[in-house]
């Protein structure tokens, strides 16, 4: 672990890729440092993945409250901006 690590916390847990990609473009446009620790072992078929998420998202501890705020902007984007609009024929 280099030193740049060791200050490194972690501000979220992952499910996916896509959720992964989502937040660390977020982060960086925000000019926060972060770094992605996939909980991925090939040589266990994914054991760790329903136990501790696909990944985690850490960045350095004086950026995180900031990234904790950038992360649930964006997650709350996420879920809030969508809504279901029904479509011809639901709901008659």
């Amino acid at each position: 672990m280099t030193v740049d690590q060791l200050d490194m916390v972690r501000v979220h847990t992952v499910e996916n890729r896509f959720e992964a990609d989502l937040l660390i473009q977020s982060l960086r446009q925000e000019h926060i440092p972060v770094m992605l620790r996939r909980f991925e072992e090939t040589a266990y078929d994914g054991l760790f993945v329903t136990q501790m998420g696909w990944g985690a998202i850490l960045v350095p501890g004086d950026y995180e409250e900031e990234a904790a705020r950038v992360i649930s902007r964006v997650l709350g984007s996420i879920t809030h901006g969508v809504s279901h609009e029904p479509t011809a024929g639901e709901g008659q």
